[in-house]
């Protein structure tokens, strides 16, 4: 029994010198509770879109609209010859950047539409960049508009078809006088 009682004492003086030496180790810590804050609301705001989107729809915009310009002029810029075949090709040529001219119109006018909606959903003008991109398009769009006359392609178109028309009919009579020619003199 004394071994025991001599065990129990050995670990209480152990732990009182572990105590002592942690306090030692450690020092003298304090803690105070000095008033409570109630939790402040915060607001955080993110980009909806980012700077290189409305800057690839600008620069997509810019490359519709030099191409729309370089249709345009090859439209106008044919001067037509006097040969059917001739024609019939320019005639050909005409339609194909005709047709090209809307598609690029229209692909201009999703764009247009694209930046729109992403200025309206940056109705506080927060985003200078949205608003810039906007109306970079909206004055490309506005230049095609008011530079790009569709009545003038299709009054080219319309002309070629009339003198493909004519030339088919001379052709037609010369052929049919020619027959005539040959017809009389067997």
């Amino acid at each position: 029994m004394r071994k025991t009682f001599h065990q129990h004492i050995t670990f209480v003086c152990l732990c009182c010198l572990f105590f002592c030496l942690g306090n030692y180790l450690v020092g003298e810590t304090e803690a105070k509770f000095s008033s409570q804050d109630k939790a402040q609301s915060l607001e955080l705001s993110t980009a909806f879109v980012f700077p290189e989107t409305i800057k690839h729809l600008e620069d997509t915009a810019e490359e519709i609209v030099m191409s729309m310009k370089k249709n345009y002029q090859m439209t106008l810029s044919n001067t037509p010859d006097e040969s059917l075949g001739e024609l019939e090709v320019q005639l050909s040529k005409i339609k194909a950047n005709v047709q090209e001219l809307y598609i690029q119109m229209d692909n201009l006018n999703t764009v247009y539409e694209e930046l729109s909606l992403y200025k309206n959903k940056n109705q506080q003008d927060t985003l200078t960049y949205v608003h810039e991109g906007f109306q970079s398009v909206e004055s490309l769009r506005n230049e095609v508009l008011a530079t790009i006359d569709f009545s003038k392609v299709e009054a080219v178109h319309s002309l070629l078809e009339f003198k493909i028309k004519e030339l088919e009919k001379m052709t037609k009579q010369v052929i049919e006088n020619d027959e005539e020619v040959l017809e009389g003199s067997a």
